[in-house]
């Protein structure tokens, strides 16, 4: 995650963005606050400054089958500017990675 955050800061200044997205809900057995809380407590320790979206439990099965989720964490996505999927990485990836991704979202060879 490291990786990913600091090739997001790097094109920032070219229009890249990224959005971390938890599925936590859905592992939950405590309720949605407690959740929220653990994730603020967990993201604070990090300091990557990215927005997060938390899926309610409802939302993971939609989503997961929009984007052909395999339910393996991380899968990192990359769109470009009109909502295209243009690329993806299962599993781990590296910065390298992650900059080939963003420069194909951006539409920059």
């Amino acid at each position: 995650m490291p990786d990913l955050v600091q090739v997001v800061r790097k094109y920032e200044k070219d229009g890249g963005a990224g959005l971390l997205v938890s599925f936590d809900m859905q592992l939950a057995e405590a309720g949605p606050s407690q959740v929220q809380a653990d994730l603020r407590t967990w993201l604070g320790k990090r300091n990557w400054g990215l927005p997060v979206l938390l899926y309610a439990e409802a939302d993971v099965d939609p989503v997961s089958a929009r984007f052909d989720l395999p339910g393996a964490i991380p899968v990192t996505l990359a769109f470009d500017k009109n909502g295209k999927l243009v690329d993806r990485e299962d599993g781990a990836g590296s910065k390298e990675r992650f900059e080939a991704m963003m420069r194909k979202a951006l539409g920059k060879p």
